[in-house]
């Protein structure tokens, strides 16, 4: 009798990303995917649509974590998705200093949704919040490392391992086991999007610096930034993360805080090359 074939994972992974983290971990999930035989896409969180979901039986969610949350579009974007009972999902998170609950947020607005829940993984990355950067004292600074980029990669494989038990009948639920602090809950209401955008002041755009290339408007987690033909911030939205003025790759945007202060600008190295040409490099 002819041996039935194994369903392969076909998952999409939605994401937000800045300085470029994010989108890192994300890639290397989806060349592992790819790499056992799956299928796996990136789409970011401005061009999530439920119709563009449905075609997929794995969906995974990629965040920053921004003033100890996820980042707003991306609880934004999973609150306004219908429910997909029988998909299967996974959360990714990169943070610099703490993450907070932001795993166990995503993960419970995922399952809020009638998604069951595969597996959570956090990824260390350098902190990119300006204000905090000074120079010998940036937190997790050189993150992620080839070390971290393994992690990421065992937990692909960790992934479909658990799609593959999940889809034979087996129950994962007592090994994904995840705990609220109600402690960080009530941190994270001092790190309010007003209080965050008031310490970063007013963003001041010069001129003669900017190409108007969009990248700032393009990456903004609130949509805050529309290109008027130079960027023009509107203080509503601003969550005061401190994007824009860290990707400007012409160093176009400032604030009173943000002098003497290192700006990151994601990972050099990685930004060099392919994802297969950097994971071939690690062992």
């Amino acid at each position: 009798m002819p041996r039935k074939t194994e369903k392969k994972m076909k998952c999409n992974i939605i994401y937000q990303s800045s300085t470029g983290n994010t989108r890192f971990g994300a890639e290397i999930i989806q060349w592992q995917i790819q790499r056992e035989g799956g299928k796996c896409d990136l789409t970011r969180v401005a061009a999530v649509t439920a119709d563009k979901l449905e075609k997929y039986d794995a969906i995974g969610i990629a965040s920053p974590v921004y003033s100890l949350q996820p980042a707003p579009n991306v609880t934004e974007c999973l609150a306004q998705l219908p429910s997909f009972p029988g998909k299967y999902g996974f959360v990714f998170i990169t943070y610099g200093m703490y993450p907070a609950n932001t795993i166990a947020t995503l993960a419970q607005l995922l399952q809020a949704k009638g998604i069951r829940l595969l597996g959570v993984q956090a990824m260390r990355a350098e902190e990119s919040f300006t204000p905090i950067r000074f120079p010998g004292l940036i937190l997790s600074a050189g993150r992620p490392t080839n070390h971290d980029a393994i992690l990421v990669r065992n937990f692909a494989s960790e992934l479909i391992h658990r799609y593959t038990l999940v889809r034979g009948g087996y129950d994962i639920s007592p090994g994904l086991a995840f705990s609220r602090s109600a402690a960080l809950d009530s941190l994270t209401r001092f790190a309010t999007k007003d209080m965050m955008r008031r310490m970063m002041g007013r963003v001041i755009v010069d001129r003669t610096k900017c190409v108007q290339c969009g990248l700032c408007a393009a990456n903004c987690p609130t949509q805050a930034i529309e290109l008027k033909p130079f960027p023009m911030l509107d203080n509503n939205r601003c969550m005061g993360c401190w994007g824009c003025i860290n990707i400007c790759p012409y160093d176009a945007l400032a604030s009173p805080l943000a002098k003497n202060r290192l700006r990151y600008k994601g990972i050099r190295e990685y930004r060099k090359m392919q994802i297969e040409d950097y994971l071939a490099r690690v062992p």
